[in-house]
């Protein structure tokens, strides 16, 4: 009992400190921080008369992240928040020069005996966990920044860069590192390369990692030269080695700054946005259990895909109704009993073509409906509306685009097209063999000029028509 004693009055120390330092500050809020990656900006080295200076550079350096591929076109998956930390002294230490500061965090340059190399020396990373456990416990992503103009930073479990003039792209490296899980793509000596997501030990186009990116006519390992300039290869010189190690690209941030991440680091950093976030913003009806009632059933996604990705998927009972994102369906369309309704979200970039990523870039929100058997008055004696049916257009009327729902009683032929005012048809939507069940169909009349139409379904054993209006 006696030994537990030192480390949870430690413990208790830790916490108390956290909690007496300043409260985190709003940089960027996309949506609610269980559903978003929160990146914590947290100051190392900065006095109380230092904390407005914390604050600007921090919303710097978030600045210069969302401006940056691929963040910038994923930035609505984030949030990002300044936490503040008041040290006795400014900047970090430095061993190689006998030099120590007094700071909350022990930041050190010369870690791994690499003097540019800064990182969190002593118990900082634990000072740090305790911290936003207690200011900010829904952190992802820790990004320290250090009080102290000279070059530095890492990357790992957090990430850490110095306040020189280059922040702002040392930071983004950074993240490769700690959001991405990316390696070093820089040479550096006759040591030994290894192996990661972005580098390889083999040139060998089964031994890459990024083998889906290799095109045939790119040699192997990669001339490093203008002419391969844009290509995805084998190019030597990566992971701390001269030679035999490779990464994906001539040039790439993970290698120096200055530059785009290559396209294997890219699709890690969309991957690793996917593994943390949903495409799925949020989906209507809230509540997973639906009862069909009389009337149109309504459902809705609203996707964080970036704009011009998104695709949508709506099945019911495993057959495609529809492609958009949102779906009607009149409650006559469902049998009686339960029906299972579901939409897949997908981020359709063709920026992505690692195998075990792409699944990250779909995820499925699902319903049950359950439609009360039908009344003698609903369907006479017969009982259940099992009819082929033509489902309202949506919208009507209709200026670029309408889905067209419609239900077989049994499978067959079908033929589903469009005629004008004159009789004369002007599209066929469907024309082959369909199984029973519920369909959708998508008309676009953005060519047609405005009237009145007619929708004429051909079924097995039935024909339905619609009238719908095109407006301009």
């Amino acid at each position: 009992m006696k030994a537990l004693l030192p480390a949870l009055l430690a413990a208790a120390l830790l916490a108390t400190a956290a909690s007496a330092q300043p409260a985190p500050i709003t940089l960027v809020e996309n949506g609610p921080r269980a559903e978003r990656i929160n990146v914590a900006v947290v100051a190392e080295g900065y006095r109380e008369a230092d904390l407005d200076a914390f604050q600007a550079a921090a919303g710097r350096l978030i600045d210069a992240l969302f401006a940056t591929a691929p963040y910038d076109r994923y930035a609505a998956f984030f949030n990002a928040y300044a936490v503040p930390t008041v040290s006795a002294e400014a900047g970090a230490d430095r061993p190689a020069r006998s030099e120590a500061r007094d700071t909350y965090l022990s930041a050190t340059f010369g870690c791994g005996g690499v003097h540019r190399s800064l990182c969190l020396g002593g118990d900082g990373e634990r000072r740090l966990n305790a911290l936003l456990r207690d200011a900010l416990p829904e952190y992802d992503v820790a990004l320290v920044l250090v009080n102290d103009a000279e070059y530095g930073g890492s990357g790992g479990r957090v990430a850490v860069v110095s306040a020189h003039a280059a922040a702002a792209e040392i930071a983004v490296h950074e993240m490769g590192h700690t959001l991405a899980g990316l390696a070093d793509e820089y040479g550096g000596g006759a040591a030994a390369g290894f192996a990661s997501r972005n580098t390889a030990t083999d040139a060998h186009p089964a031994h890459v990692p990024w083998s889906a990116w290799l095109d045939d006519a790119t040699p192997l390992p990669t001339p490093d030269d203008a002419a391969h300039g844009h290509v995805v290869g084998a190019f030597e010189g990566a992971a701390y080695a001269d030679h035999g190690a490779y990464r994906p690209e001539r040039h790439c941030r993970m290698r120096a700054l200055g530059h785009g991440f290559c396209a294997v680091c890219n699709e890690h950093h969309i991957g690793a946005i996917y593994d943390r976030v949903s495409p799925i913003a949020a989906a209507w009806p809230a509540e997973s259990d639906v009862t069909a009632g009389a009337g149109r059933l309504a459902f809705r996604v609203d996707a964080l895909v970036p704009a011009g990705q998104a695709r949508y998927e709506w099945t019911v009972d495993g057959v495609t109704v529809g492609t958009s994102a949102a779906l009607a369906l009149d409650a006559g369309d469902l049998p009686p009993g339960a029906s299972h309704v579901e939409v897949r979200v997908t981020d359709a970039t063709d920026e992505v073509r690692d195998s075990t990523l792409v699944p990250l870039l779909s995820d499925v929100r699902a319903w049950t409906v359950t439609r009360p058997a039908a009344t003698a008055a609903e369907s006479g004696a017969g009982g259940a509306d099992t009819a082929t049916r033509l489902g309202l257009a949506a919208p009507n009327p209709v200026r670029h685009a309408a889905r067209l729902p419609f239900r077989l009683a049994e499978g067959g032929a079908v033929r589903l097209s469009v005629y004008d005012a004159l009789g004369r048809e002007v599209a066929v939507l469907v024309d082959g063999e369909r199984p029973a069940g519920l369909h959708e169909a998508t008309w676009s009349a953005g060519a047609l000029a405005a009237g009145v139409y007619v929708v004429r379904l051909e079924a097995p054993g039935a024909t339905a028509t619609q009238v719908v209006t095109v407006a301009r």
